[in-house]
């Protein structure tokens, strides 16, 4: 009879291959086990849920490093549940006589539901092939590691040595040469994609001062993905597919060729940022007007929307008006060189009316549809399709020191999206009266950048504060309120010293 203890000892062994595996995997694009349960389940969190989630993990980096490094570990013990459960299944005649049987039909089993229950997420290929040849790729990986798992774990029951077997040193010197090689591979591997992972730059601000045009390699990005796409450029292609006359297919170098190609400055929020925060930043795109392409293909009667989806699996649907729209744009470049990987090589949404989470990166597919469809962070409630008016004093700093009698520049940003901003007002009495600032800086889809001059009286501290119009003529809304589930609101407002 196989105790429960060699059951649990064959199960690790099995669980660190079934790691071993599904990290060369990943290195290849095939999303981790993790990756694609997170995918399934999160956007299914409503939104105050999930940011108390993220909270009780020590924040969304932490969380996203539990993810990276629980997955492995994860692994690794649930093969010791299984082994352990496997040995006490041998305990009944009918699978002690055929174990190759019931672990074949336990392997389909488990392929068949977990194909079941990820089937929406499978089309994520992390190299940037096609959305079909994505799930392809990713149920053969999902068989390749469970087949990996019970072969190794009948295998090595089989092969676990007794206590005064003749060849028991042998064998426990091959077992255990085994679960070395398994294991340092792991953590080599796993070690490898920590470093290469979203965990180093995930949430970088620019927080100012400003300049017009962001310098890309400070442009803020904000990620889902524990590591982001690394498009294989030759296997990627951009569909275009659903209720089109013209269906059609282009790789990157179709779209560099389009003669009205151009550049469009755009500015990007984060529906996160919050008052006074440096989630937003500003910069050239150059590519084509998504219109362009919809035009080409001929979107059909009783089309309304445009869904899009990314190599990372990530989907996004825009009304059919909002895809059509001046300044909905197709980028390759940013500021004059090819999009970095982090901001969506090799091509991006921009969608300048809506927070950045509508800006689709690592773009794919875009299919137009008949119907809404909500998006990977609008299924959990988030409202992204209005852009909340912000302003932001840069400096001077809170707490800095000011001489009274001296001349204080006073410079930052207002943004409100496509509708722009018409005036930018600052009060250095803490909202007691309000002069107009100057707007040095600003187009109908990017920030603007502005100063006001301040020379210090009354000696002691002193509250700065900012407010904005935008082109519509709306003030900025002064009440302060979260950024979840709809963008922040409140005025920014810095306390400085005025000292002799």
């Amino acid at each position: 009879m196989i105790s429960v203890r060699r059951g649990a000892a064959a199960g690790l062994l099995a669980g660190l291959a079934f790691a071993l595996v599904q990290a060369l995997l990943r290195l290849a694009g095939v999303s981790l086990p993790s990756e694609l349960v997170a995918d399934r389940v999160l956007p299914h969190v409503p939104v105050d849920q999930f940011l108390h989630l993220l909270s009780l993990m020590g924040g969304a980096l932490a969380a996203k490093q539990q993810a990276l490094i629980g997955g492995f570990v994860g692994s690794a013990v649930g093969g010791v549940v299984m082994g352990s459960v496997y040995a006490l299944m041998l305990r009944r005649p009918g699978v002690a006589r055929h174990p190759v049987r019931a672990l074949s039909i336990a392997l389909a089993s488990a392929w068949v539901a977990t194909i079941a229950l990820l089937w929406p997420v499978l089309p994520a290929s992390y190299v940037g092939l096609p959305p079909a040849w994505s799930a392809a790729a990713t149920a053969a990986a999902l068989l390749l590691e469970y087949g990996v798992y019970v072969t190794v774990l009948h295998l090595s029951i089989q092969q676990l040595p007794t206590q005064g077997a003749a060849d028991e040193g042998r064998r426990r010197l091959l077992l255990g040469v085994a679960g070395a090689v398994f294991g340092l591979g792991t953590t080599g591997l796993a070690a490898f994609l920590y470093r290469s992972s979203a965990l180093g730059y995930d949430g970088t601000t620019y927080d100012g001062p400003v300049q017009a045009l962001t310098p890309t390699a400070s442009f803020y990005v904000v990620t889902k993905n524990l590591i982001d796409p690394a498009v294989f450029q030759p296997a990627w292609s951009l569909e275009i597919t659903g209720l089109v006359a013209r269906p059609s297919t282009y790789r990157l170098s179709d779209l560099t060729r389009m003669p009205d190609s151009s550049t469009q400055e755009t500015t990007l929020e984060c529906i996160s940022n919050g008052v006074g925060r440096g989630l937003i930043s500003n910069a050239a795109w150059h590519g084509v007007p998504l219109r362009t392409l919809l035009g080409v293909a001929s979107p059909s009667e009783g089309a309304v929307g445009v869904t899009f989806r990314a190599v990372d699996g990530y989907v996004h649907t825009a009304s059919l008006a909002t895809a059509m729209a001046e300044g909905t744009f197709l980028a390759w470049l940013m500021n004059g060189q090819p999009l970095p990987d982090r901001h969506g090589y090799p091509l991006r949404l921009l969608v300048p009316s809506a927070y950045g989470e509508v800006s689709v990166k690592w773009l794919t597919q875009i299919e137009v549809v008949d119907h809404a469809e909500a998006g990977y962070y609008e299924t959990q409630g988030w409202q992204p399709r209005f852009v909340q008016t912000m302003s932001r004093i840069d400096t001077p700093k809170k707490g800095q020191m000011v001489r009274p009698g001296s001349a204080v520049e006073l410079k930052g940003i207002a943004y409100a999206a496509d509708r722009g901003i018409s005036e930018v007002e600052v009060s250095t009495d803490g909202g007691g009266s309000w002069a107009p600032a100057r707007i040095n800086y600003g187009k109908p889809k990017t920030w603007s950048v502005w100063t006001a001059v301040w020379t210090p009286g009354q000696i002691g501290p002193a509250t700065l504060q900012v407010r904005a119009r935008d082109g519509r003529g709306e003030l900025q809304v002064a009440e302060r309120r979260g950024f979840a589930p709809a963008g922040a609101t409140g005025l920014h407002m810095v306390r400085v010293l005025v000292t002799p």
